[in-house]
């Protein structure tokens, strides 16, 4: 539990004997099967082994269950003074005139490790939705590079707040580490952070293993989380969540309760209740596979080992990975092999393989064409004079992001050209 002052900042204060809200529930691996009318089983029967039909409504109870004491299971706050030990006094966001977006969603966005630990903002209002109008109250990223959807409710219930989160979670699901810049760019103009670079801020939050956070993202380990946080959620957003989170999406649903002191000032009772401490075991294993693959792409990507390589009769020292598949691609290019030709050779990269300028440019006027079409970052593309193709009166930027698949392009090229082309490389010494 976490008791806060809400006296328009969100500041810690010092206060004894604050009582931790006890859950009088275990959370279980649940199973729910369905009859398919050929007599199997399906739905969550996949995660708990087989399950007999008649349970179902045993289960179905238990996890109702669950949800219902998620709502009622909660101690009040109490104040220790010399004299005594005094109750504090429930209110509500809207008696105390608090909104959802001017007070809690202004505050909470300056402190969100309170509710989102390791996590920055990217945005706030996020809603570059083709065709849609809707908007998400804070857009997070956490420290594995995925990204965090925040949705606030002052409400008792938290509405329908589930639905709308995994329906934005849907949405950006295919946002790209540009668009993820761009739109952190635009946060920190509308907020009169102007000297602040988005691109260096993100990297510098992932940490000095951004790069290899950001491969595992973009090598399919990431994914989007979801954090609820309202006055208190309903039984039927409870269950939801539940059910949710036991198929593999990544839901958390903090409440925030105020509670107002004498002398007028508000306390905010923060306590995360999905997933619940019990749960924390049961949690871990549902999404250890997805860690696993996670890691083991990080562990793939921290190979810091550089090449010495000869590539069309130039020899190069101490080449780092994404260097080597520069002159790769420079060797088959010079050979006549065409960029539509190395966009079928390596289908993992093809949509983002080349950013094209359709007419010759040097390294300004790559950066030019690159902004002005809405692409945020160049620093990921080989874009010096030296390092830009020219062909048929076109510009061509090399992407510099292979992740643990970048001598696997230089060996699937080296093949292509057979004869024609002479690439040979070894792993330098240390």
């Amino acid at each position: 539990m976490l008791a806060l002052t809400f006296d328009m900042q969100i500041d810690c204060i010092g206060m004894l004997g604050l009582i931790a809200g006890v859950f009088g529930c275990v959370f279980i691996a649940l199973g729910l099967s369905t009859s398919r009318g050929d007599g199997k089983q399906s739905g969550w029967v996949q995660f708990c082994g087989s399950l007999p039909l008649h349970q179902n409504a045993a289960l179905a109870g238990a996890l109702a269950s669950v949800a219902t004491s998620i709502r009622h299971n909660s101690m009040a706050i109490f104040e220790l003074s010399s004299e005594q030990i005094r109750k504090v006094t429930q209110t509500s966001f809207a008696e105390e005139k608090i909104t959802e977006r001017r007070d809690l969603q202004r505050l909470l966005k300056r402190s969100i490790e309170h509710i989102a630990p390791d996590t920055m903002i990217l945005a706030e209002e996020y809603g570059r939705f083709e065709g849609s109008a809707r908007r998400i109250d804070l857009l997070g990223l956490n420290r594995d590079a995925e990204l965090v959807v925040i949705e606030l409710k002052r409400t008792d219930d938290g509405g329908h707040l589930e639905l709308q989160a995994i329906r934005y979670a849907a949405m950006i699901s295919a946002m790209t580490f540009d668009d993820a810049v761009d739109a952190h760019r635009k946060y920190l103009e509308a907020n009169g952070r102007h000297e602040e670079d988005p691109h260096e801020n993100i990297m510098e939050f992932l940490g000095p293993e951004a790069e290899a956070v950001l491969a595992g993202a973009e090598n399919g380990a990431g994914s989007v989380r979801i954090i609820l946080a309202a006055a208190d959620f309903s039984k039927e957003v409870t269950t939801t969540v539940l059910w949710l989170n036991a198929n593999g999406l990544d839901i958390t649903c903090v409440r925030l309760r105020p509670y107002r002191l004498e002398d007028a000032r508000v306390l905010l009772d923060i306590q995360q209740v999905i997933p619940l401490p019990e749960a924390q075991e049961y949690t871990i294993k549902i999404r250890k596979k997805a860690t696993e693959v996670r890691d083991a792409v990080r562990k793939q990507y921290r190979d810091f080992t550089r090449f010495d390589a000869t590539i069309g009769g130039v020899s190069h020292s101490r080449l780092w990975k994404r260097e080597l598949v520069f002159f790769a691609v420079k060797e088959a290019i010079s050979k006549g092999v065409t960029p539509t030709e190395l966009r079928a050779l390596v289908p993992w990269r093809s949509t983002q393989l080349f950013f094209e300028v359709p007419k010759l440019v040097d390294s300004l006027g790559f950066v030019e064409a690159f902004r002005k079409a809405g692409r945020p970052d160049p620093k990921r593309f080989f874009h010096s004079d030296a390092q830009l193709f020219h062909l048929n009166g076109q510009t061509y930027a090399l992407t510099n992001q292979w992740g643990d698949r970048s001598t696997e392009v230089v060996d699937i090229i080296r093949h292509h050209l057979g004869t024609r082309g002479a690439i040979a490389y070894a792993a330098a010494e240390e």
